[in-house]
């Protein structure tokens, strides 16, 4: 008997001496493993996904293409976290954090942060600026609990966003006593100058708007220009731009014009509206 116990408990010293690993091993492991999950997700194998990070399908995701890991952390609850940057496009880049624990020889993904497609949007910002995320059982620090935040806000999100677009459209206009087109040639061409005045608090530019000069015959709009430029057009809160017009053809005979603002991008304004959130939400 004391022969079979003192293998058994040799065997079992062995066992031990062989599982444990190094820091840096685990960190290693942590890391092809991250990987293996990246790529993984670029091919949509979902079954493995899920498999890995069971929370995984209550939230949309970037696809983190260009992945690299920036830094490996053993964590005191002896959970790992790994840290990387990846490339939502060829402009934009953003960071990336996975929290793994260890089960059964593996890992499973605990909590990511940064994979959420909410992250970093305006939607988010609006939710963290409103303390949407301050809430006991919220967390910001994990994708799933951003995501169901994110959501419940949508709604109102989008509302106050219309509410600001409703503001715009009818505050950013043509400033008549500062215009002065006059036809020349015969009724042929166009010239002058129109001004466009921006009486709200808001920053208004041509990455939100495009805005368009109308002409009109017969108050039908018989021919429309495009107003742009090279740097892009920015009209601060409460102030205005000029536009020349130079030798603009008068094909429909015009004798009036008008300016139109449209929305170009919804998210680029969105970003304005948080960060102008007390005098949006005064409208």
């Amino acid at each position: 008997m004391r022969l079979l116990y003192k293998i058994v408990i040799f065997i079992s010293l062995v066992s031990i001496l062989y599982s444990c690993k190094s820091d840096e091993e685990l960190k290693n492991e942590a890391n092809e493993f991250v990987n293996k999950f990246v790529n993984e997700l670029l091919l949509k194998n979902y079954d493995y996904i899920e498999k890995v990070y069971p929370e995984f399908d209550g939230f949309g995701y970037w696809i983190p293409r260009e992945f690299e890991i920036s830094e490996t952390i053993i964590e005191s609850d002896e959970s790992i976290t790994v840290y990387g940057i990846y490339h939502k496009n060829k402009i934009n880049s953003d960071q990336i954090k996975f929290n793994l624990i260890q089960e059964n020889d593996s890992f499973k993904i605990r909590n990511t942060k940064g994979l959420s497609s909410y992250f970093n949007s305006s939607l988010y910002e609006y939710c963290n600026k409103k303390g949407y995320f301050n809430k006991s059982n919220i967390s910001i620090d994990n994708d799933v609990d951003v995501s169901k935040v994110c959501k419940d806000k949508a709604f109102e999100f989008d509302f106050l966003i219309d509410k600001c677009l409703e503001d715009v459209f009818s505050n950013v206009h043509l400033n008549k006593q500062q215009s002065n087109l006059t036809i020349q040639f015969y009724s042929t061409y166009i010239t002058g100058d129109v001004q466009i005045l921006n009486n709200t608090a808001f920053d208004i530019s041509s990455n939100q708007f495009n805005f368009f000069l109308h002409f009109y015959s017969q108050n039908k709009i018989c021919k429309s220009k495009e107003i742009s430029q090279f740097p892009p057009i920015h009209i601060n809160p409460n102030s205005y731009f000029n536009y020349r017009v130079i030798y603009e053809e008068n094909t429909c005979n015009s004798s009036k014009y008008n300016i139109e603002v449209k929305l170009n991008d919804r998210e680029e304004f969105a970003k304005e509206v948080v960060e102008k959130l007390d005098y949006a939400e005064s409208l």
